[in-house]
């Protein structure tokens, strides 16, 4: 289910979002294992919204944890981190062609409200959600 090629996102872009404290990490004895970025707005994706969702970004869980639920449950907790900041709405956006990954979100309870054109810095993605 990869999204991201190497390259895509710079090194400075993800200082810049340690530094924002927009990383949450899962470790365990050997070190970082899983990860996401939670935002509390995502302009740059679906533009100046209502201050009614979290938005879910990089979900990232090592290859010998996949298959255990570890996405379902991040995302869960990032539910719950939006649920307790007052939001109804968890939301994230994935490649427009990523028919692997829009199914794994639709298992996931999020369902397609739109798309949007990144104009060429990345790729079309569909925006997806799912209430709280």
């Amino acid at each position: 289910m990869r999204q991201w090629e190497p390259g895509k996102v710079t090194l400075d872009e993800v200082r810049r979002q340690v530094a924002a404290g927009e990383w949450h990490v899962l470790r365990d004895d050997d070190g970082p294992v899983d990860a996401l970025r939670l935002l509390w707005q995502d302009e740059q994706v679906w533009g100046p919204q209502p201050a009614v969702a979290g938005y879910v970004h990089s979900l990232v869980v090592a290859g010998r944890r996949r298959g255990a639920g570890t996405g379902a449950a991040l995302l869960q907790w990032a539910a719950d981190q939006a649920r307790a900041q007052g939001r109804s709405l968890l939301r994230l956006d994935c490649g427009e062609d990523n028919d692997a990954l829009r199914r794994y979100y639709a298992q996931q309870g999020l369902r397609p409200v739109g798309r949007c054109d990144t104009e060429g810095r990345w790729y079309s993605v569909v925006l997806l959600e799912r209430p709280l």
